[in-house]
């Protein structure tokens, strides 16, 4: 955690945060942390920043958010004392930031805590598309020793694609290497130094596409990004390719992933995030049936078709979560809360 902290000297003046999408791991490291910072009075709610949860704590100068929680202008204007929203991730776009800005409201956010652990993630899910391993974990439950139907493929000697190198694609791209891959990148910005150490090339996106066996998504998701794979930019793919994503899901026009995969251009896809991921929620379902909305409707039929899907693999946006990365998250969090009251706001998005 970073060192921030008031002079002892001064009035201690209670800046009050409100921390939602609380668990219970949260709760007990987020006390820890703050339990020296006398200045920070906090309060801890296990439920999503919403309309009704806004009108509990409507006096906060803070609120720290995940990306569970989707925040409206409604909900900032049931908060007249917001001075600060710390988002615990990296991703800010559930945040309406022209909004914010008007209102004179800074916005933090935690650039960076999970290389390794998302990192990991991506190549625990293409490694189980690779030598399908779900399918082998249930036909050995089921008694069978079998192998029928399970043959997989090696890493080694194949191309992973990397589109996206900050932190979390650098690392994917150093596994690569390790996985006796070869790894070309995609970046807007790109990182040459890193590059030559680790052991990729950087390619224009065309070429990248035509020559990956698999390509893995890291880039954030921007008004440029959205649907980056779509029908166009699939169709350039190397027939037979895989696709991972633990970004965003709005990075995938999932019609059209779906189309790739029904015929053959794509063989698998591993997803840890979904386009309107929230609709995997059954309250959320619900709500969307009550309103009627067809494009939603017509996202979460899509979601049931990919579940169905033998060659999909679908996880609950679970890439971030170990220990050490939560950890993270939470000490640059306060550490953003602590900053901020000081005057001088470390990770700050936006204006």
């Amino acid at each position: 955690m970073s060192e921030y902290r008031l002079s002892s000297t001064l009035a201690v003046v209670k800046t009050v945060v409100a921390f939602f999408d609380v668990t219970e791991f949260d709760r007990e490291s987020l006390s820890r942390l703050i339990k020296k910072t006398p200045e920070i009075e906090a309060h801890f709610y296990a439920d999503e920043l919403n309309e009704s949860t806004a009108a509990k704590v409507k006096n906060v100068d803070c609120v720290s958010i995940f990306i569970t929680s989707d925040i409206t202008v409604s909900v900032l204007n049931a908060l007249p004392n917001l001075k600060h929203i710390v988002c615990r991730s990296t991703g800010f776009n559930h945040v309406p930031m022209e909004a914010v800005n008007e209102k004179g409201i800074t916005v933090s956010n935690v650039p960076t805590y999970g290389e390794h652990t998302v990192a990991e993630y991506a190549f625990a899910l293409l490694l189980s598309l690779a030598r399908k391993i779900p399918q082998a974990i249930e036909i050995t439950k089921s008694g069978s020793m079998e192998h029928q139907g399970l043959t997989g493929f090696d890493l080694a000697g194949k191309t992973l694609g990397v589109i996206g190198t900050g932190h979390i694609g650098c690392q994917v791209a150093k596994i690569g290497v390790g996985f006796g891959m070869e790894v070309v990148a995609y970046d807007p910005k790109p990182n040459t130094e890193i590059a030559a150490k680790v052991g990729f090339s950087y390619q224009d996106m065309d070429s990248l596409l035509a020559r990956a066996n698999v390509v893995s998504l890291h880039t954030p998701y921007l008004k440029s990004t959205h649907h980056l794979l779509n029908a166009q930019s699939i169709a350039k793919l190397k027939r037979g390719s895989y696709v991972i994503n633990t970004a965003r899901g709005e990075l995938i026009d999932t019609s059209a992933l779906i189309s790739a995969l029904q015929t053959g251009q794509l063989a698998g896809a591993a997803l840890d995030v979904l386009e309107s991921e929230e609709l995997m929620n059954i309250h959320e379902e619900i709500l969307m049936l009550r309103a009627g909305s067809k494009q939603k409707l017509e996202l979460a039929a899509e979601h049931a078709v990919l579940l169905k899907m033998p060659n999909v693999l679908v996880t609950n946006h679970n890439a971030f979560n170990s220990r050490e990365a939560l950890e993270r998250i939470n000490e640059t969090a306060v550490a953003n809360i602590i900053s901020f009251i000081g005057g001088n706001t470390q990770n700050k998005v936006g204006q």
